[in-house]
């Protein structure tokens, strides 16, 4: 067992290692890091090199005695099988397991009181021939009641090739060779991810259009073929995901443990219908802020590429408007005041 074990470390490993190899593996380990702290979503779930060798057979058992109760555990077997066989292979491996506590679910991470401040830009060279960027904003777990409307506003900014993120810095401009937004939710938070692929010498142009841009972006500028075709999408998504035998088990399991089965893929699928414009504003002005920005850029060694000099252009062309806009609104507010307090 032990030979084994230490086996299977050595193979955890060579994971860990391969995932940092790959850029965009690396920028979304950093970015969870960075948007995430203080919660455990700021570990990687494959773990770091020093808790992968210091793990001993009696760990894992204590661990699996733990946390591996009956109550909390599903089993899903999809395709041409054999029901009776795969009920005996379930009842021979974890037949013995006991619920030995109750189970508590976890809480659900308070975004509002993560432990950042932004705009946080960290700059990470290495041997890469061009910038791998990536920008994210904490949101809610998949449980939230916005988690459906923050899908659609991702896939309305940049979810494909036709979004206006992907039309502008790519096929207009040319400024990108790469860029996408998502919405990743896990189930106690999870966050708003732009990504972009570019050459070094176009950072400094494409960098603060794209502040301007976030700064700037309206739901109401969403054109009602563009809300229709995400919503097509998003669908077309969701049962693509089954046409093979491990989407398909996926997403059996994934509704039926946290959704209450199938109604819970119909429940999405109406919300989806039903998201609405001011749905969306409401999102961007909640969860599209500048203090809350996490950014990773990865770029090449001896690239010039400046943490500082990116945080100095957020706040150029996003957070001064900002500031404008509320000192504004106070004097309006006040000239008001000051006109009832004359009548």
């Amino acid at each position: 067992m032990r030979k084994n074990l230490s086996q299977k470390k050595k193979v955890i490993i060579s994971e860990l290692e391969r995932g940092e190899d790959s850029p965009f593996g690396l920028l979304f380990k950093k970015l969870q890091q960075q948007t995430m702290k203080g919660t455990t979503y700021a570990w990687p779930i494959i773990g770091y090199r020093d808790t992968i060798n210091s793990f001993t057979r009696e760990d894992i058992t204590n661990y699996i005695k733990k946390h591996y109760q009956p109550q909390q555990m599903l089993l899903v077997v999809c395709g041409d099988i054999d029901e009776k066989a795969v009920l005996a292979e379930a009842e021979k491996l974890y037949g013995s397991l006991e619920n030995t506590a109750n189970v508590t679910p976890p809480s659900v991470v308070n975004i509002d009181k993560l432990d950042m401040t932004g705009p946080n830009i960290q700059v990470v060279e290495g041997k890469w021939n061009k910038v791998y960027l990536g920008i994210s904003f904490p949101i809610p777990g998949f449980d939230d009641v916005n988690t459906t409307g923050l899908d659609m506003l991702a896939q309305l900014m940049g979810g494909d090739k036709t979004s206006p993120f992907y039309r502008k810095y790519q096929y207009e401009k040319q400024l990108v060779d790469a860029i996408s937004v998502s919405a990743y939710s896990f189930e106690r938070a999870g966050l708003i991810y732009i990504t972009a692929v570019l050459d070094a010498d176009k950072l400094d142009e494409f960098w603060p259009e794209l502040m301007k841009d976030l700064r700037n972006l309206k739901a109401s500028e969403f054109k009602d073929e563009d809300m229709a075709r995400v919503r097509l999408n998003l669908e077309d998504s969701l049962f693509r995901s089954k046409e093979t035998l491990s989407g398909l088990t996926s997403k059996i399991g994934m509704f039926e443990f946290f959704f209450g089965g199938e109604q819970g893929e119909q429940n999405y699928l109406d919300e989806v219908d039903n998201v609405n414009r001011e749905q969306l504003q409401n999102l961007i002005d909640t969860y599209l802020k500048p203090e809350h920005l996490q950014a990773t850029v990865l770029a090449p060694q001896d690239g010039e590429v400046s943490g500082t000099t990116l945080t100095a252009q957020v706040v150029k062309n996003w957070e001064s408007k900002r500031c404008c806009k509320k000192t504004a609104d106070c004097k309006r507010h006040h000239r008001r005041k000051g006109s009832y307090r004359s009548r």
